[in-house]
């Protein structure tokens, strides 16, 4: 009688982790189908509903011209994403957040570090060209924002923002050759 008891229990254990799983793996699906959906001129509007969600479930203030502060509050908030999971989330959109916090981790490297938004040539996200020296970097803010989500340590937000600021003094104190 036990051991039916015990293998219910562990069979209904392991039927709720599946399920469990596969829920992730289909959220972010509809998270990564989303981002690649966005538009360049939507992205003003999505930076600005991440700092009206900032104000409205965190009061927190997000400024785009000003770095420092706004880097931290951001990125400290980004490490604990599991509440902007529910601050931006719909019924059927769990993961919405990444689209506001992509836009807006894009629009500080437009202003801060002279970025310009383009169109992915491959269907995915938009992405963004950084100038450094005579080239560019490319990065892209949605990616960067799932990556961090899912396997980011806290503070790595805030350090890929400081470093994207210098990254052409990063490069010459690396001792990096294009």
């Amino acid at each position: 009688m036990w051991l039916y008891i015990v293998a219910g229990v562990l069979g209904l254990l392991v039927l709720g982790l599946v399920w469990g799983w596969l829920h992730l793996r289909n959220s972010q699906k509809r998270a990564y189908e989303a981002m690649a959906n966005v538009r360049l001129e939507e992205i003003p509007a999505l930076a600005q509903a991440c700092i009206d969600g900032f104000k409205n479930h965190f009061d927190e203030t997000l400024a785009l011209d000003r770095f420092e502060d706004t880097a931290q509050i951001f990125s400290s908030r980004l490490d604990q994403h599991e509440t902007l999971k529910k601050a931006f989330a719909e019924d059927d959109f769990y993961w919405k957040f990444v689209l506001p916090t992509g836009a807006f981790l894009g629009e500080m490297l437009r202003r801060h570090a002279g970025g310009k938004w383009l169109a992915s040539d491959d269907g995915g996200s938009p992405l963004m060209k950084i100038p450094v020296g005579d080239g560019v970097a490319t990065t892209y803010p949605f990616d960067k924002i799932m990556k961090h989500v899912t396997s980011g340590d806290p503070g790595d937000l805030y350090a890929f923002l400081k470093t994207s600021l210098t990254l052409e003094k990063a490069l010459a104190d690396s001792g990096a050759t294009r």
